[in-house]
């Protein structure tokens, strides 16, 4: 996340907020992610993961096996990008460039800035959170800090629908909650 919210993290804490676990467990149900894009050992919402070290916007293919990173069955990556100015447009392009190349379905949690140049117009489907703001987990206690100063949407690309229009959807963010919540706790 940007570093809107607190002026006391080092460069790379600002770009370190976490997401909410139960925004991650309600789209984690829904698409089984086996991959984390953008994480830290701290924050990671999967057991695999790349880190700012491996560089997710240098690699050919996020879902490629190696050492480092178990097959991925289900072909599915989660990435909520660091929000320091011009990553969230590199990253949409990778994860567009990864469902195009590799077939990987990649969903992203970022801003909800529209009228920003990296919005996508090739993205597969776009959920935006409603009637409230994301509160994101603070990179040092791990609390959620309210005080979000923009609203979150979610962007999907999905091989299997690239040929289509682009899908908007809304939901409203405590129904989104409710579902993380249920499935976390299963």
């Amino acid at each position: 996340m940007s570093d809107f919210i607190s002026s006391d993290l080092s460069a790379n804490e600002k770009n370190a907020w976490s997401t909410p676990q139960w925004l991650f467990d309600a789209l984690h149900k829904e698409f089984a992610f086996c991959v984390d894009v953008a994480a830290s050992a701290d924050n990671k919402k999967c057991d695999a993961f790349i880190d700012k070290s491996q560089n997710a916007l240098t690699m050919d293919n996020w879902g490629k096996s190696s050492h480092w990173l178990p097959a991925l069955k289900n072909k599915a990556a989660w990435c909520n990008p660091p929000y320091a100015r011009g990553q969230i447009k590199l990253f949409i392009e990778k994860a567009h460039q990864q469902c195009v190349d590799h077939k990987l379905t990649v969903v992203l949690l970022v801003p909800q800035t529209m009228d920003a140049g990296w919005w996508p117009d090739n993205a597969t489907e776009i959920r935006v959170i409603t009637h409230g703001r994301v509160s994101f987990e603070h990179p040092v206690s791990k609390k959620p800090i309210n005080g979000n100063t923009k609203g979150s949407v979610v962007i999907i690309f999905k091989h299997a629908d690239l040929d289509y229009p682009t899908i908007t959807r809304y939901i409203k963010r405590d129904k989104l909650r409710a579902l993380g919540i249920a499935a976390g706790s299963e």
